[in-house]
């Protein structure tokens, strides 16, 4: 079927205490604790509050380098104090550094030569490693993917990276990612995703080898309650088991309800948008009083940055706002009661569901809309209220006026649907879908009252019975 027209700080230390590496073999796995942190910085006031910043020198090996000249360089390249050797571990120490952006340590050692960039925030200690190797040494490439080690789901936007060399990658849709020019060696990669445990590999490379690292991260949240199911309604938030018995009951009612990684609950509600724990104690929030007043917001999603975009429904516009409660940004396109939100990091994109338009569109920081789907005939699409973009690259979209669900590809075609038969006991007035690992559809089926969960066959496999359900995902 063919239709017409989805506190940034590096806290990273290798010392040879904590890694053995092995002479053979592609990989081995570090689970070393992180490293205690640096004594307090001193009482001061906030302008003169400073930071306690080491730097720990390494080469190819993962070996500590003694006796390295390492400077620290301000964001206007000045130094911050004198040059200093590294002792016997590879460390450096500069006990007293203003907050800024932008540094960059510098490590000499010979003929090798290496940077870093780091920013320091507040009076938090700071832990750099840097890998120095000459200009001309070999190098590989390293590949492979992040994965949810519970789930088995792609981490979509992890941080992948080599201990001690500046910059990283993302992996894409499907978990994957690939390192380019890795010094040969046993390099040390790391990946991380908000809310899991970071995982650290050792590989074994050599001259143009390209080598395989695949990581599984561990949830940092209570895997007790793996498999329940969070219901966002206008009255409450209900965590259901997956017998449909009700476990929790929080008192406020959201537009929308999000499990982040960390186990956390991000609402959308009628005063604002919140972050909780899941039972309701509130950790962040974002409910501004007068200017900047929200109004109805109904979609709310967090950011691999940590960031929040906010589909402000009632004011007609989506938002990004910080973890320090600042508009970063508010998108620039025409909207109409935009009823959901899903930034895609990679693309570094927005996917919309711009209900009053009855449309759903990806637009980029520009405000171009790179992809859409809705061209204004309402049986095509009719007040859809989520859209979320699916790690096969399709886009799943609630298509409410309709009463169905429909995964549209990039090119407009139809891969999948669900209701939209004409018989209201199949769906009626649906106002989210999700796709979820075992690649059911989890359905907050409105017109019901139910929440369903839905095979590819399309048979109904699980059901709970809820008044008036406006979004649901599983833990």
């Amino acid at each position: 079927m063919l239709l017409p027209h989805t506190r940034r700080w590096m806290m990273v230390a290798l010392t040879g205490a904590s890694v053995v590496l092995s002479a053979c073999g592609s990989r081995q796995e570090f689970n070393t604790p992180a490293p205690s942190a640096l004594g307090a910085a001193p009482a001061a006031e906030a302008k003169g509050r400073t930071s306690g910043v080491t730097i720990t020198v390494i080469d190819a090996a993962a070996r500590p380098l003694a006796g390295a000249s390492v400077a620290l360089l301000d964001a206007g390249g000045a130094s911050v104090g004198p040059e200093i050797k590294t002792d016997v571990e590879g460390r450096a120490s500069f006990p007293k550094v203003p907050p800024g952006k932008g540094y960059q340590a510098v490590a000499r050692l010979q003929e090798l030569r290496a940077t870093h960039a780091l920013d320091v925030e507040n009076e938090a200690p700071v832990l750099v490693t840097v890998l120095v190797a000459p200009a001309n040494a070999p190098r590989g490439t390293i590949g492979g993917a992040v994965l949810d080690a519970v789930t088995g789901r792609p981490l979509h936007g992890a941080t992948v990276s080599v201990v001690g060399i500046s910059g990283s990658t993302r992996s894409n849709a499907d978990g994957s990612f690939l390192l380019k020019a890795v010094p040969v060696g046993t390099p040390i990669v790391l990946a991380h995703f908000p809310g899991f445990r970071e995982q650290r590999l050792g590989v074994a490379l050599r001259a143009g080898a390209s080598m395989r690292a695949d990581f599984r991260l561990v949830p940092a949240r209570d895997l007790n309650r793996l498999g329940h199911t969070w219901i966002a309604t206008s009255q409450a938030v209900l965590e259901l088991d997956s017998a449909t018995s009700r476990l929790a009951q929080l008192r406020r009612g959201a537009g929308q309800v999000r499990v982040l990684a960390n186990g956390h609950l991000l609402l959308a509600t009628s005063q604002g948008v919140e972050e909780v724990t899941p039972t309701g104690t509130s950790v962040w929030s974002y409910k501004p009083l007068v200017l900047g007043r929200l109004s109805q917001p109904q979609g709310v999603h967090r950011a691999a940055s940590g960031n929040t975009f906010i589909a402000d429904t009632g004011n007609d516009r989506v938002i990004e706002v910080s973890s320090s409660q600042q508009v970063q940004r508010t998108l620039k396109v025409d909207l109409a009661r935009p009823m959901s939100v899903e930034r895609l990091d990679l693309s570094k994109t927005t996917l919309v569901a711009d209900t009053g338009h009855h449309r759903v569109i990806e637009v980029n920081d520009a405000g171009r809309i790179v992809w859409g789907f809705g061209d204004g005939d309402l049986s095509n699409l009719n007040r859809p209220t989520h859209a979320t973009r699916l790690p096969n690259g399709n886009t799943l979209v609630t298509d409410t006026g309709n009463s169905r669900i429909l995964e549209i590809t990039p090119d407009h075609r139809l891969a999948w649907d669900f209701g939209g038969d004409g018989n209201r006991a199949t769906c009626f007035l649906p106002n989210s879908a999700v796709r979820l690992p075992n690649g059911n559809t989890l359905i907050a089926d409105t017109g019901n009252q139910r929440v369903i969960e839905v095979s590819p066959a399309r048979e109904v496999v699980w059901r709970a019975a809820v008044e008036a359900p406006l979004f649901a995902e599983r833990y």
